[in-house]
């Protein structure tokens, strides 16, 4: 299935690779429903971090492509969209040694680190959105404060060092207001499936395209219980894939 779309993009020309100033700086995927066919823009930087991009942006691509009924549906939950994405980098891993030669191990480090650091943020992020949302007359300094004490409670404050005033580089919080959470609720499965994928490649491929192929209108809830992954939300679940990160790294 996925030499399929890949194939189906590259033979059509369905992307946006370039080195160019005036591109915007971001990476998307979308659909042009004229042609039946996603398409993925991406500003590349010259470095390796667009071969995690492109990877990420193919799990979107695949899933319109096999499925764009449900995949670019307006209702498709985020939370299962993301997961189309964040899996497939991690699902990628074992090729890695094709991507990035010698630094192959590194590449898998700073994967797993990043996926962690997803985990995290994501909360971080939509607790702060949370919060300014409901308060519409907080003032700048109030909002940096906040920020800064939420990087601290959270630890990511130790790691990066945080002014208070970074939330202005989160596009999400303007334009898609409480999107952010769906980064970190959809790596909890993408991580399940990276486990399995290093004891069963065959299982964790199978149930990764299940995901993909749900249907129209299904419930995050719903598609993890049909492909016998865990519940996001019991402490067991969380327990467990800060154990798989810290294994892997």
């Amino acid at each position: 299935m996925l030499d399929e779309s890949l194939q189906y993009m590259l033979r059509n020309d369905l992307y946006d690779f370039s080195v160019d100033s005036n591109k915007m700086d971001t990476s998307f995927t979308t659909y042009i429903s004229d042609y039946d066919a996603p398409f993925i823009f991406s500003e590349w930087k010259g470095n390796s971090e667009d071969i995690l991009t492109t990877l990420h942006e193919l799990g979107h691509f695949t899933n319109y492509y096999h499925n764009a009924e449900a995949g670019y549906s307006a209702s498709d939950s985020l939370d299962l969209a993301e997961i189309d994405s964040q899996a497939l980098v991690l699902l990628m891993i074992d090729y890695y040694d094709s991507f990035f030669g010698k630094l192959a191990d590194e590449a898998e480090a700073d994967v797993l680190i990043d996926a962690m650091y997803s985990l995290i943020s994501g909360c971080m992020e939509d607790e702060f959105q949370q919060t300014i949302y409901k308060n519409p007359d907080m003032t700048l300094d109030e909002i940096n404060a906040l920020y800064k004490d939420l990087a601290v409670e959270y630890g990511l404050d130790e790691v990066y060092g945080y002014e208070g005033t970074e939330w202005v580089l989160i596009s999400h919080t303007f334009q898609t207001p409480l999107y952010y959470i769906s980064y970190a609720v959809s790596m909890v499965p993408a991580l399940e499936l990276f486990e399995l994928s290093q004891s069963d490649e065959a299982a964790a491929k199978s149930t990764y395209f299940s995901i993909l192929m749900r249907a129209p209108y299904a419930s995050f809830k719903e598609v993890l219980e049909q492909n016998g992954l865990s519940s996001v939300f019991l402490d067991s679940t969380i327990q467990r894939i800060a154990a798989i990160v810290d294994q892997s790294t």
